[in-house]
C-alpha cells in the first residue's frame, strides 16, 4: 500500500498497465531487510507462529499478486471483484492482502471520480468499509489532490483540523524539516497532573462523563459522552468519546460478560473481560 502511494507521488503520469506491472513487481521481489531487529522480529515471530517466516511471506506475495491480478482487469465489475477477493466472507473481509487489493481495484475503477469511488465503497454492506475507502482514499487523493474532494464531506470530517495538523506534521518528518515528532504527546510532564488512565476507568466502570482522563500514548483529553449497549451474545459493551488535546476524537470500549464479540475465529485474539478496546 505505502509503495503504491510513493509511486503515485512521484510519478506525474503512469498509465494504469504500468502502475498495475510495478505493483506486482514490487511484491514478487519482498524480502526481509538485513537488519538485526527484524532478524530477532523473525525469531519471535516463527517461535509464536510455529512456522518458518519465509515460506509464510513467499505465499502471502503469491496471494497478494493474485489478487492484484484481478484488481487491475477493469472487465471485471468492481462488486463482482469484492467477492473474488473474499471482501465479503467474516473471516477474510478484514485481512491485509484483500482489504489492499480492493483499495487498489477501486482506483483502477474510479481513478478520477473520487466521489463515485467513495459511495460504492461505504455503501457496500458486508465488506471492511473504512479501511478499503480510506487507502482508496490515499491512492485517488495523491494522484488527483486534496481540491477534487467535495467541500461538504472535507470540512464535515470530524477532527478535521487535527488531519490537517497531522498530514502537516507527516510531511515535515518525510522532508527531514523538523527536529522531533510533533504528533508524539511527551506524556510523562503531564502525568502527574492529570486525570487517571482512561482505560483503567472504562475497565472499572468508573468514567463519567466531563471528566479529565489521560492515555498513556495519546495524550489527556475529556470525556464527551459515556453509554452502554447491550451485545448479542449477552454482556455489555461500555463506549466512551474522549475529545484529546491534540483535536483527535477518539472511542474507547470495555466489555463485560457474555462471549466478547470478538470471539469469531480461533485465529482472533480473545482478551479478558473487561478489556479495553481502542476503536
Amino acid at each position: 500500500m505505502s509503495e503504491a502511494v510513493r509511486v503515485l507521488a512521484e510519478v506525474d503520469s503512469i498509465a494504469a498497465s504500468e502502475f498495475a506491472v510495478h505493483l506486482k513487481d514490487f511484491v514478487q521481489n519482498i524480502s526481509p531487510p538485513d537488519d538485526p531487529d527484524v532478524a530477532t522480529w523473525k525469531e519471535e515471530w516463527e517461535h509464536r507462529a510455529g512456522t518458518e517466516f519465509i515460506p509464510s511471506l513467499e505465499q502471502t506475495c503469491r496471494e497478494m499478486n493474485s489478487m492484484l491480478r484481478m484488481a487491475a482487469d477493469r472487465r471485471i465489475p468492481f462488486q463482482r471483484l469484492l467477492a473474488m477477493l473474499g471482501c465479503l466472507k467474516p473471516e477474510t473481509k478484514g485481512s491485509g492482502t484483500s482489504c489492499v487489493a480492493a483499495a487498489v481495484g477501486a482506483y483502477f475503477r474510479f481513478q478520477t471520480d473520487y466521489k463515485s469511488g467513495v459511495l460504492e465503497i461505504v455503501n457496500t454492506p458486508g465488506i471492511d468499509t473504512d479501511t478499503i475507502a480510506s487507502m482508496y482514499g490515499c491512492l485517488v487523493g495523491v494522484r488527483i489532490g486534496s481540491t477534487k474532494i467535495p467541500d461538504r464531506w472535507a470540512t464535515a470530517v470530524q477532527d478535521y483540523e487535527y488531519f490537517i495538523s497531522a498530514a502537516h506534521a507527516l510531511a515535515r518528518i518525510a522532508l527531514r524539516t523538523c527536529s522531533e515528532n510533533e504528533l508524539r504527546v511527551d506524556v510523562s510532564l503531564i502525568r502527574r497532573r492529570e486525570s487517571p488512565n482512561v482505560l483503567e476507568l472504562a475497565r472499572d466502570r468508573t468514567i463519567d462523563k466531563n471528566r479529565r482522563v489521560l492515555h498513556d500514548l495519546l495524550g489527556p483529553g475529556w470525556v464527551q459522552s459515556v453509554s452502554e449497549q447491550k451485545i448479542k451474545s449477552g454482556g455489555l459493551m461500555l463506549l466512551a468519546e474522549v475529545a484529546l488535546d491534540s483535536g483527535q476524537t477518539v472511542k474507547f470500549r470495555s466489555f463485560r460478560g457474555g462471549q466478547h464479540p470478538r470471539q469469531r475465529t480461533e485465529r482472533t485474539r480473545v482478551a479478558e473481560d473487561g478489556q479495553p478496546y481502542l476503536l
